[in-house]
Order: structure tokens, then sequence, then C-alpha cells
């Protein structure tokens, strides 16, 4: 018999916290999980110059450098030409 694969995907925090229960049912069935990953996904991305950018990203550096912090998002549209600004 082959394995049973299930991906699943869902936007917003309560949607993961209410898929506690299905995990659970699928490991009380025998169904081995093999992980589980939230992504933070910007609904609005927004748009920024690139003088802007670089000051958001040295801010977001400063906010990964504590100790206390376990993630940080932001919204900001990272088009190409910001990229590579940020890259030099």
């Amino acid at each position: 018999m082959d394995k049973l694969k299930v991906m699943t995907i869902f936007g917003t925090r309560p949607e993961a916290i209410k898929m506690a229960p299905l995990v659970k049912e699928l490991e009380a069935q025998g169904i081995q999980v093999k992980g589980a990953e939230m992504t933070m996904i910007a609904g609005t991305p927004t748009e920024v110059s690139v003088a802007d950018a670089k000051k958001v990203m040295r801010l977001i550096d400063k906010l990964e450098e504590l100790e206390d912090l376990q993630a940080v998002y932001h919204t900001m549209d990272i088009t190409d030409e910001i990229a590579e600004a940020l890259d030099e």
C-alpha cells in the first residue's frame, strides 16, 4: 500500500490553531507527521524607496539581535532594484 501524503495550506494564525486537532488525529491513526512550518506572507505589500528599505533592514538586523525576540516580519515589497541596493 502506498503511503498517504497530506499537505495543508492555510492563511491565518486562527486557522493554524484549528489544524492542531487534525494533526493529533493523523498521529493517532498512525500517520507520521514529518514537519510543519508557519510562514508569514504580507497580504498587502508596502512599496518603499531604496533609502527606506535600507533603514528598515537596519532596524530588522538590530531587532534580530535581541535574545527575547523570536521572529521579525515586514511588509516591504522588495523589488529587484531594492534587492540590488541592499546587497551593496
